[in-house]
Formats: structure tokens, sequence, C-alpha cells
């Protein structure tokens, strides 16, 4: 999805992860505090029927989130844009600009993000994203880069190959050539 959206994800779960509930049916309402062009088309699309439609979705990438589908090439597979559980979740987030002094506005206005999800009882969480994960700030910790790189690897890769090519790419500095590298991702890379 796009990088706009990392704080608005990242906002969302950190609030469903103190929230108490069983089923995301019981959410009434998850309302989001974002950088004020989340709040224009195609970052409000609440219907995503193409690829290009759901990567720029706020309502769907925190659908996606919430419902635990681990984030890579399978959100944007067809099936998700007529799921009842995402289209369910998907007419429940609203947008809205952050506002100034909230989160960290100051020098991060752009990714910073602040979720509330609001359950049918009234109950309510919320958690505030200053600096996503990923950002030069706040960087992924070796692991969680590994971790995500098998992940996304196993799309085109055996669990072997990613695992070599990961080995790989830990000492680049001493590979000759970049073309071995991409002999391993498979020949239609290669020139």
């Amino acid at each position: 999805c796009c990088r706009i959206l990392q704080g608005s994800i990242e906002a969302v779960l950190q609030a469903a992860a103190s929230a108490e509930w069983r089923d995301h049916v019981e959410i009434q309402r998850i309302q989001i505090h974002a950088a004020p062009i989340l709040e224009r088309s195609p970052f409000t699309s609440t219907s995503p029927r193409t690829m290009w439609d759901a990567q720029f979705s706020v309502p769907f990438a925190c659908a996606m989130a919430l419902l635990r589908i681990p984030p890579g090439p399978e959100w944007f597979t067809g099936k998700w844009y007529e799921d009842p559980a995402v289209l369910g979740l998907l007419q429940k987030v609203t947008v809205a600009p952050l506002q100034p002094g909230t989160a960290d506005t100051s020098t991060h206005a752009s990714i910073c993000a602040r979720a509330t999800i609001l359950l049918r009882d009234n109950r309510s969480w919320a958690a505030a994203v200053g600096i996503p994960r990923g950002e030069a700030s706040n960087p992924m910790t070796k692991e969680a880069l590994d971790e995500k790189f098998l992940r996304l690897a196993e799309y085109r890769l055996t669990p072997e190959e990613a695992g070599s090519l990961l080995s790989r790419l830990h000492s680049l500095q001493r590979v000759a050539s970049v073309k071995s590298l991409v002999g391993t991702i498979g020949p239609a890379y290669q020139s």
C-alpha cells in the first residue's frame, strides 16, 4: 500500500491491541485522523475494485490490518474486494485531518496519525503514531526486515531460495556483481 498510510495502519493496530472485543462486528466506527491529503480521493475509497484503488485506500488498509491479513500481494487479489468482513469494516472507517499539536505533527505531519475505535457499546480505544516504523528516524529492526523479506519472497521463491538470497543480501558488500542476485530471483528478471 501507499507509504503515507503506514501511520494510520499502525495507529489502528495499536488501538486494537488495547481494545477488548471478540469480533470486528462489535466495531461501530473507526476514526482516523491523519494528513489532510488522506481525507480526499483516492485515499477515502470504501469500495476498491482494483489494486490501484486498494493500495491508496485508508479504509481498505485499516480493514485488512484489523482482520490480521498479512500485508503483501495477497491484499490486492480480487477476493478481498468482495469479502463480507472487509466490506463491513470499510464502511466504518472515516478520515479527518489531524489537528496541529497531535502526535508529532511538527516535523512528520504527512505520516503521523491517530486512530480511535468506537464499539457499539460506546467503549473506545485510541492510539497515536508520530513516526511509523520504517521511516529513517524509526527504522525497522534487522529481525523485522528479515521476516518481511522472507514473507514477501514466498510469492516468488521457495523458502530455501529466499533464505539463500537473504544470506547473500546480508553480505552484499562482498558480492562482485548483482547479476548473481538477480539470477536467484528467476529467469524472468535476467537480461
